[in-house]
């Protein structure tokens, strides 16, 4: 899964014969390819800077890698890459894991 954060126009485009449901925006493109990047690397989550920046304090991360090239971004758009650590990757003395008990409990 890549996740990202930012402004991005989605809705229905099309004609009446020909129909489908559309997402634009840079984070939708940061999203494709932390997607694409996890996929490569065999990871479960990963997050984008902006992503991080937001819930970084409260969901514990590890930076991956410090510049993915993003296809699609404009002329040399990078981006950095952090992995979303499971319960078995986090150990309680460094973070603590109270809101993987939230989001299991749907509270988010």
């Amino acid at each position: 899964i890549g996740v990202s954060s930012g402004t991005a126009r989605c809705g229905s485009l099309g004609s009446k014969e020909l129909m489908s449901f559309c997402m634009f925006g840079k984070c939708v493109v940061v999203a494709s390819a932390m997607e694409r990047f996890a996929r490569w690397r065999s990871l479960d989550v990963v997050c984008s800077s902006a992503v991080y920046k937001e819930v970084g304090p409260v969901i514990p991360m590890k930076l991956v890698v410090a510049a993915i090239t993003i296809r699609g971004g404009g002329e040399g758009t990078q981006d950095t890459a952090y992995e979303v650590l499971v319960r078995g990757d986090v150990e309680k003395k460094d973070h603590p894991d109270e809101w993987m008990y939230e989001l299991e409990a749907n509270v988010w």
